[in-house]
């Protein structure tokens, strides 16, 4: 009985030290990898981002098979940064990137987050320089429904981004 309770201590620490060792949540890495094993090509169209990318059935909505959704929920700038090679090696026409809320209701100053946006441009103009890209503002937020209060609370760090992203679009 003592080796069964050691035995499942032991797997219990192993699985608690797993967890703390990685950077993003277990769906990230679920998407993640089955975005690395969808085919991306020149052709396409592709919807980059976090729950409200992955909200919505883009190809759908726009009758496009070339039109691709890429979007994590809960995903925040360095994550998008992250999976960035499974989407460039494709080439594709067109991305459009909405990725910040996440990190500013985590506490991130809207420089830092205009700051990870603009490494995220940096590295598909350089690895894929004939895609076109699309900035898109992040959107407000309202405590209406009473839910997401890291997001509400933020609300005032919002047109701070948008007009980061504003620069940062005029420059690129």
């Amino acid at each position: 009985m003592k080796k069964l309770f050691l035995f499942i201590m032991v797997l219990s620490l192993i699985a608690t030290v797993n967890a703390q060792d990685r950077k993003y949540s277990t769906f990230y890495y679920q998407r993640a990898t089955l975005f690395e094993a969808l085919p991306v090509t020149s052709s396409d169209i592709i919807f980059l981002g976090n729950s409200i990318t992955n909200g919505a059935e883009w190809a759908e909505l726009f009758n496009d098979k070339h039109v691709k959704k890429r979007g994590i929920s809960g995903d925040i700038c360095m994550g998008v940064y992250d999976r960035l090679d499974a989407v460039l090696k494709g080439k594709p026409a067109k991305i459009f990137l909405l990725i910040g809320i996440n990190d500013a209701s985590r506490g991130a100053p809207a420089d830092t987050i205009v700051s990870r946006i603009g490494m995220i441009v940096g590295k598909i103009k350089e690895d894929s320089p004939k895609t076109k890209l699309y900035l898109q503002s992040v959107l407000p937020v309202t405590d209406h429904y009473n839910m997401f209060k890291g997001h509400t609370s933020r609300w005032r760090v919002i047109p701070e981004i948008n007009k980061g992203l504003v620069r940062l679009a005029e420059k690129e």
